[in-house]
């Protein structure tokens, strides 16, 4: 019987799912599933872990809702094919092959290549072996959940379906991505939280009808109707974009104890447990204050905050400020640390420090944005080639090393 490899299996397990939704591409030989299912049995448990996970709702809407055209199942299929027949100089570029797909931002590639990877690392690999960035498998996000917390304390978990609900007077509606209120009458003292996941931006329409773009793992209190005096919303933690709606009632971001006051305008909060705050005016003015300082921004200014003091920065680059808005990370001039940040709350990996001395400040040149929908190993592997750090992957943990 052939032994095949993990990534073999990983294509073949990919290669079935598949031509289950498309079958005109065919099936797998007898020889493949041959092999797939010796494979499959050599480990005791691995098998029953497949079947039971193989059919996560999750990963079958993904293939039906987007692997809708057959040419572009007919490219994926070849490309996998390819790792299992190609030669051994073609095996070994095959994952990068795929990898360019990514940047084509080929939906279907990214399926896929996404079932490759939740496969390989959560039920092909289920003690998975620490491995250098360089031979890891790709390194592509897992979507975590959006939750909505209502004033009643119960939790609702959002999508893509629509969904109707209401808190107090305030009829709530969920659809396409964004989260919309229609307040009725006055419904004192009732706060929803919204929360995102790894990989997720959300989007919120506000009583006010302000609009606020929620980066992932983030955590954002508002009032589901605001007072007549005062438009106060806190971000728990997270990065928001606000394009607040114009009012004489002031509108005022707290996030800790340092608060934005705005009355309408569009601004950028970076306010991430453990990290430097940023807020950063694209246009309008605002006002940022606490109990010792207040420092008044003009169009493209930004300001620091550590430790309860407010500085305006140097310099404020609006282009980095929004580049997630569009998707995609920002690399140049931003830290090891920083960018390793990034991809954790992006990625839904963690990052494990074994080293950490001053090469993790380091600065990143060259290279500006990078799309978040593609692997993160491109972006590790420049890390480790441009700093000498050592970086390993093993079960969802980045590991650096010196």
């Amino acid at each position: 019987m052939k032994q095949i490899t993990d990534e073999e299996a990983s294509a073949l397990l990919a290669l079935r799912l598949l031509s289950a939704e498309l079958p005109e591409q065919g099936k797998l030989s007898v020889e493949q599933e041959a092999a797939l299912n010796h494979y499959l049995d050599a480990v005791p448990g691995r098998r029953l872990a497949v079947e039971q996970n193989i059919t996560f709702p999750e990963i079958i809407t993904g293939i039906q809702e987007r692997i809708s055209e057959s040419e572009r199942g007919e490219r994926i299929r070849n490309h996998i094919q390819q790792i299992i027949h190609g030669d051994a100089d073609h095996k070994r570029n095959s994952w990068k092959v795929i990898s360019r797909l990514f940047r084509l931002r080929n939906i279907a590639a990214i399926v896929i290549i996404s079932i490759l990877g939740y496969l390989l690392v959560h039920l092909i690999k289920p003690h998975a072996k620490e491995v250098s960035i360089v031979q890891a498998g790709l390194i592509v996000p897992m979507k975590g959940k959006v939750t909505l917390t209502l004033s009643t304390g119960d939790v609702i978990a959002l999508d893509q379906r629509q969904l109707s609900t209401e808190d107090g007077t305030t009829h709530i509606l969920n659809s396409n991505g964004e989260l919309t209120y229609h307040a009725g009458e006055a419904s004192p003292n009732r706060y929803n939280t919204l929360s995102t996941g790894s990989a997720q931006v959300y989007k919120v329409k506000l009583p006010d009808g302000t609009l606020v773009w929620l980066n992932a793992g983030t955590t954002l209190k508002y009032p589901v109707q605001f007072s007549k005096n005062e438009r106060m919303v806190e971000i728990e933690g997270g990065e928001c974009f606000f394009d607040v709606t114009h009012s004489a009632v002031p509108f005022r971001v707290k996030t800790g104890e340092d608060v934005v006051e705005v009355h309408g305008t569009a601004f950028n909060v970076f306010a991430y447990a453990g990290e430097k705050k940023k807020v950063s005016l694209i246009r309008g003015a605002v006002s940022v204050f606490n109990e010792r300082q207040q420092i008044n921004l003009a169009p493209g200014e930004q300001v620091a905050i550590t430790s309860g003091n407010i500085q305006k920065s140097a310099q404020a680059d609006m282009q980095e400020v929004q580049a997630w808005m569009n998707n995609n990370f920002w690399l140049d001039n931003k830290t090891v640390r920083q960018t390793l940040s990034d991809i954790s709350r992006w990625y839904g990996v963690q990052i494990v420090y074994e080293y950490s001395g001053p090469l993790l400040d380091a600065t990143l040149h060259g290279g500006q944005q990078v799309p978040r929908d593609i692997a993160a190993n491109e972006t590790l592997e420049m890390i480790a080639f441009t700093t000498s750090l050592k970086i390993y992957y093993s079960d969802r943990k980045i590991i650096i090393r010196k």
